[in-house]
């Protein structure tokens, strides 16, 4: 029933192939590839292997992981192979040596065996010579387009006299999936850990849909810190993670109910919002593997760029 639940109001995204990584270029060109602020190019970084495969190796892999995200897999992998080569950690030593060539390390992939850097092309073409380094790709680039202005729906609101809870405006939507058929059954989310990625979260000023919020860890992915409400900083920063936080996990009864009030969540920032270009998707990797090294059972993803 859980299983059902949730499939009514969140996706969840399986790719199977990232799509932050470019078409590999064996001449490294600038025109390939996204610049940073400053000028550097934008790259991944792929390892030929993670050294050596060894049992201290393994236990390291574990540690990545929580006891919900093991007993998680348990449900559809034999208990002898809940770990595999992508659990594994990057080799450190790989990184310490080309740590000299780079400006700045972006995002850390175990899954793709990768690191996403900025630095300039004569650095990179040090670094693809290194006998551990398998290939070097841009993060994949984009032409900006106008960004087309978000468009405000009305619904109508049509309380239902069978249902307990007062869902306020928002109940057509609530009753267009069935959700209120099943908090009339008392399913309210209770004990599913659900990831939101997203351009951040307006938590620091009062939001009364949060009151009850269960957050059990945050992490914003650009700036490398807990944080992920940089509002004050940013008038727009974290304005749609708000509303998509909201909408699934939000509780003001009259006003406003989500179909997931009583969840815990896991919020991490991964876009962002001055530039909106495919570029970021390697803060979304790094995004996806925290949730799923937590236990995540649904990740629900606003990733799109015009």
């Amino acid at each position: 029933m859980k299983t059902l639940f949730f499939t009514l109001f969140a996706f969840i995204f399986i790719l199977a192939s990232i799509p932050a990584i470019a078409q590999t270029n064996r001449n490294l060109s600038a025109e390939h590839f996204e610049h940073s602020a400053n000028g550097d190019v934008i790259a991944w970084i792929f390892f030929k292997d993670k050294g050596n495969l060894s049992e201290l190796n393994k236990q390291a892999a574990e540690q990545f992981l929580t006891k919900r995200a093991l007993t998680r897999r348990a449900k559809v992998r034999p208990s002898g192979e809940l770990l595999d080569f992508s659990d594994l950690p990057l080799n450190a030593n790989y990184i310490r040596t080309i740590q000299p060539f780079i400006h700045r390390l972006r995002a850390r992939s175990r899954w793709l065996n990768a690191v996403s850097v900025e630095t300039n092309l004569r650095q990179l073409e040090a670094i693809r010579i290194f006998d551990f380094v398998k290939e070097i790709r841009p993060v994949r680039a984009s032409e900006v387009k106008q960004k087309i202005a978000e468009q405000s729906i009305s619904f109508s609101a049509h309380l239902s006299k069978t249902t307990a809870l007062d869902y306020g405006s928002g109940y057509d939507q609530i009753h267009l999936i069935n959700v209120d058929v099943l908090h009339e059954k008392g399913l309210f989310g209770q004990g599913v850990l659900i990831c939101m990625l997203d351009d951040g979260f307006n938590l620091l000023h009062h939001h009364i849909a949060f009151d009850s919020l269960d957050v059990q860890a945050t992490w914003d992915f650009i700036h490398n810190d807990e944080s992920v409400d940089d509002s004050e900083y940013s008038a727009t920063e974290g304005t749609h993670g708000t509303k998509t936080l909201s909408t699934i996990g939000g509780y003001a009864p009259g006003s406003l109910i989500g179909p997931a009030f009583k969840a815990t969540y896991l919020l991490a920032k991964t876009e962002v919002d001055a530039s909106e270009k495919p570029v970021e998707e390697d803060y979304w990797v790094a995004g996806i593997e925290w949730a799923d090294s937590l236990g995540a059972d649904v990740v629900s993803s606003s990733l799109g760029y015009i």
